[in-house]
This record gives structure tokens, sequence and C-alpha cells, in this order.
């Protein structure tokens, strides 16, 4: 896209991962793309839809008639009945109006909360999730200023847009009626500034996404100060992020001036075609003549109202073509491909092989096949994960819940691929990502077991060491907890984690490598808690050999296969061994570092 020398380069220094939509420099209204996108959430509110509509229209009508009373009055002296026709034509306009707007407001209300969930529902399987293709202020914004930018566009045409274009159609109708001469000098008018607002708006979504995209921007630069914040204090980088902030708020200046110069334009546009169309009429009126002071109060009363239409479109046409931007936005998260290839939910795709965890010709890696055929993990009792150097267990755990793809193959739980949406939620993942929510603690097992009562509550603390926190400070188990659980340290969240686990109803649980779970003493009473009566299978990535021991299973993973045995059996093959002699070096190395003084 070239860039005229007189007008910045907007695309300079912005992050790659934020893409352009592919617009034109002059772009078209995106009216159909917007309504079609629009469709599936209007559905379910149609009928307040229809009703704004309806309403708006007969209100629009009674203001119609207004003129014409008006005109009736002053042509045959004041009359009782013609003056309550006119004050009930006003009441019923003012009513009629009132309706149509809570209609106008239910059906924009309610089709952005539709959208809202569709977009964090489709957010949770995309890959802008884990920040790919989008920066994390980019996937917010389009969850908040998005949302509200199409719903006030559904909003402004229901109450104003719509009605104003109605308004100008009845009132150039009734205004050729009254004063033909006047009616054609106001018709022009009309159509010298459809012309002028079609020229003027054309590349508007340019600019506007433009502005959107420096935003986007500025939010980055304070997202990654929040993010880092202790790395911005202790290396002394406050001076060079706030010259970053400053680059990128230079650039968010000169596009919102470029996009307000644009949209200035149609206002104003707007407001001359008026003046001009109105100036037009009196011309008319003087030098023509018209039959009487009621058919001149009836014309300009119908002239003010086309004017108040054209000034109503400038305003509305600008908040639909910014919804445009905003659906192209979303569509960006909408429309992207899956994060993980989940199967269709009406077509389970399963084999013949065994029950419990499958593993079917796995290869994690490119040209790396793990598995040939059917392997099964043991099920029931707890399973050890222990990995070769340079393996991930990460990477194979979360192929193993479901939440990642394979590079071939694949795994199933009683013979339907893991990935599968019914299949996925039999199977929780324990990251060491320790991030929680601002919620309350009683909130976060319920989340994972909605019917658990305060004595299970309290139980299930108790078991993972957390017996304290029925007297945190504001109402212990009731307490909030703060961003993302900063009252907790970062054990007692992973604690809670593993509780969530206990009381979940999943049948397999994956555990990565917990800090909080090194002591096998400690670790042992609650994993085999979360085994439970219901004899789970529970996998836990470890590197203590103590726990390999105690478990009942190993999976040991190699760069070309994966084992399964006991750890006694395993023992006896020397590449078993051999992580553990690695292990043991670098735990001694470890204690050696810790006993030198400082």
């Amino acid at each position: 896209m070239s860039v005229s020398s007189t007008t910045p380069d907007l695309t300079v220094g912005m992050d790659s991962t934020e893409p352009h939509e592919g617009l034109s420099a002059r772009s078209a209204a995106g009216t159909g793309e917007l309504l079609r996108f629009l469709a599936p959430f209007l559905a379910p509110v149609r009928w307040a839809v229809i009703g704004s509509l309806a309403f708006g229209m007969a209100a629009l009508l009674a203001a119609a008639v207004v003129p014409l009373v008006v005109e009736g009055t002053l042509e045959h002296g004041i009359d009782s009945r013609a003056l309550g026709l006119l004050g009930g034509l006003m009441l019923l306009d003012v009513i009629l109006t009132w309706v149509a707007q809570r209609c106008g407001f239910v059906a924009a209300t309610s089709s952005a909360r539709a959208l809202t969930e569709h977009l964090y529902e489709t957010t949770l399987e995309s890959p802008m999730v884990r920040q790919v293709g989008l920066r994390r202020p980019s996937v917010v914004s389009r969850h908040t200023a998005d949302i509200d930018r199409v719903e006030q566009a559904v909003d402004v045409t229901l109450i104003e847009g719509l009605p104003g274009v109605m308004r100008i159609v009845l009132s150039l109708a009734l205004l050729y009626l009254v004063e033909p001469r006047a009616g054609l000098v106001m018709l022009v008018g009309t159509i010298a500034f459809l012309v002028l607002n079609w020229h003027i708006g054309r590349g508007l979504l340019q600019v506007d996404h433009r502005r959107l995209h420096a935003s986007s921007d500025v939010g980055a630069v304070v997202d990654e100060t929040i993010t880092a914040s202790r790395t911005v204090s202790g290396m002394n980088l406050a001076s060079w992020m706030v010259a970053r902030l400053s680059e990128r708020a230079s650039r968010l200046h000169i596009a919102t001036l470029i996009q307000k110069r644009r949209a200035g334009r149609l206002h104003i546009a707007a407001r001359v075609v008026g003046y001009l169309a109105l100036l037009g009429v009196v011309l008319v009126g003087l030098v023509g003549g018209v039959a009487g002071a009621g058919a001149i109060a009836a014309a300009l009363l119908y002239v003010e109202a086309v004017v108040r239409g054209l000034e109503a479109l400038p305003p509305w046409l600008r908040d639909w073509r910014l919804a445009v931007t905003s659906k192209r936005r979303i569509e960006q998260i909408t429309s992207a491909a899956p994060r993980v290839a989940r199967l269709d939910t009406g077509a389970v795709t399963s084999t013949s092989v065994g029950e419990g965890l499958t593993f079917h010709d796995l290869a994690l890696e490119p040209d790396s096949l793990l598995t040939m055929g059917a392997l099964g993990v043991p099920s029931g009792g707890l399973v050890a994960l222990v990995a070769d150097a340079g393996q991930s267990t990460s990477r194979l755990l979360e192929v193993l819940g479901g939440d990642s793809d394979p590079d071939a193959g694949l795994v199933t739980l009683d013979g339907v691929d893991v990935r599968h949406p019914l299949v996925k939620r039999r199977v929780a993942l324990l990251t060491y990502d320790t991030s929680l929510f601002d919620t309350t603690v009683r909130d976060h097992l319920g989340a994972a077991a909605t019917d658990i009562s305060s004595v299970a509550a309290e139980a299930v603390l108790a078991k993972a060491g957390l017996a304290h926190l029925v007297d945190l400070p504001g109402g212990g188990l009731d307490a909030r907890l703060g961003s993302h659980a900063e009252v907790l340290s970062v054990h007692e969240r992973q604690r809670l984690l593993l509780a969530m686990a206990v009381v979940g109803s999943a049948d397999v649980v994956l555990i990565e490598s917990l800090p909080v779970l090194a002591d096998v003493d400690v670790a042992l009473p609650l994993l085999s808690a979360m085994v439970g009566d219901r004899q789970r299978t529970v996998v836990i990535a470890t590197r203590s050999a103590e726990l390999a021991e105690r478990c009942d299973h190993v999976l040991a993973l190699y760069d070309d296969g994966i084992v399964v045995g006991t750890h006694s059996d395993l023992m006896i093959q020397p590449r078993y061994a051999q992580i553990w002699d690695r292990q043991s070096a670098i735990s001694a190395d470890t204690k050696l570092l810790e006993s030198i003084p400082e």
C-alpha cells in the first residue's frame, strides 16, 4: 500500500502479528457483510427488531401528520378538535418513539451479548488465546471495544438510522404534496448529500482500521509494562518504555486526527446541504409564491424534518462503518483455524483397540515416531511420566489431554480421540502455570464440582495442605483472591489446582512437574486422594526416582519411542537407569552449589 508524502505512514513499526485485513484505500461500506454477520445474533430477538422498526415507523407517521394538521389549523382558524388532534399526535409520537427505543435497546444489547459469548467460546479454541497471531491487548479489545462498536451500530441503526431514512423519504413525499417545487429542490439537495457522503466515506474503513491498529499498539506497550513491571523497574527501563509509548502515541494521534477530519467532512456536508436546500425552498416561495401561511408552515416543518434526517445520517453511517471494521477485526479470531483440531460432536472417531488412554502411531515431531501401532497407558492408579534428556513431558501431556495436536497419529480414551469435545471433558491437565482467577476459593472448587458442600470443600483443602484458607481475611473461603489470585502464594495456587482436580469429575488427571509435589511424602497422599475410590488414572511428570518407584507404572519417553512398565522392571534397562544417573548428578551439583557460602 502506497502512502503519500503528506500522510504519515502509520504502518511503520507496527507489530507484524497484528495483520491488516486487506482493506483497499477505497473500501466498500460493507453493509451486506455486516448484516450477514449479525443475522444469527439478531435472530433470537427478531421480534424486538421488528417491534423497533414498526413502532418507529408508526411514530414517524404520527409526526408526519402534524404539519398537515398545522396547515389546516392556520388556514381555517383555531379549532378545538384540530388542537386536540395535534396534541394527541404529538403524545402518540412520543409514546411510540419510547416503545421503539426500548425494543431497539433490547435487540442491540441481546445481540451484543450473544456475539460476546460466541467470540469468547471461539477464542478459547483459537491460537489467539496463546497470543499467536494477535497480542493480548488486541484479543481483549475485540471482546470489549469492538463488541461495543457493533452494539452501537445496531442501536443507532434501529433508533436513529433507519428512522432517519424513513423520515427523509416520508417528509420529501409530503413536502412535494404540500409544495411540489420545494419538494423538488429538497430532493435535489438530498441526492447531492448522498453523493457527497458516498465520495467522502469510501476511504473511511481504511482510516478506521489504521486508527484501531495504532490504538492497539499503545495498549500493547501498557500491557508489556504491567507484565514486566519488575524488569522495567529493576533494569531502569522506564525512560526507554516512555519513549516507546510516546512513539506509538504519536502514531495514534495522527491516525485519530485523520479519522476525525474525514468524519467531520460528513457532518459539515449534511449541514451545508440542509441549509442550501432550505434556502432553495425559501427562494421558491419568494419567487413563485405559495398558497398561504399554512402551506409555508407545513413546508418548513417538512424541510426541517428532512434536514434532521440528513444530519442523523453521518453519525449513523459513521457508526456502521466502524462496526464493519470491528466485525473484520472480530473475524480474525472467529475465522482463524482452531488451535486444536476438534472433531465434530456428531462424528465420533473411535477405534476398537482397548480401554483407557491409548497411543496410536504417535509422533510429536516430524519423522519421529514414538509408537508403532497401539500402546496403552495402564488404567487406574498412579503413572509416572519420565523423560530422557531433550524430551518434553509438557508436550506429551498436552497431546494426552487433547489440548494439542500431535504431528501424526492420535491418542484415544476408551477408543475415542481425546480431542473430541465430549472426551476432552473427561481429561484434566494441570500445568505449571499458576494463574488463577479473581473469585473465591469456594468458587474455584465449585468450578470443578458444582455440587460440592462446605464440609467436602474444607476436607479437600485440608488434604491439599490449605486448611488455613478457611480463615482468609475478608470472608474465609468466600473472600475474593484478587487478580490472578494474588492473595495466594505460588505453592498455594498449585495446591488449590490440585484440590480442584481431586473433587473434579475427570476420569484421567495429567499433572506437569510441579514444585509443590517435589516432596514425595507430601505428594503421595494428595495423589492417592486424586486416584480415589473411582480408581482414576493419574499421570504425573516427575524427576524424582523415589516418586517414580512408588507409582504403579511408569511411562518412559525417549526420542525414538515410549516404554511402559514398573520402575523396578525398567531399571534393568540401561537406558532408563541412565536417566536417573544423570538426574542424580544434577541433584548433587545443585546441593554442592547450595552449600557454598555467599
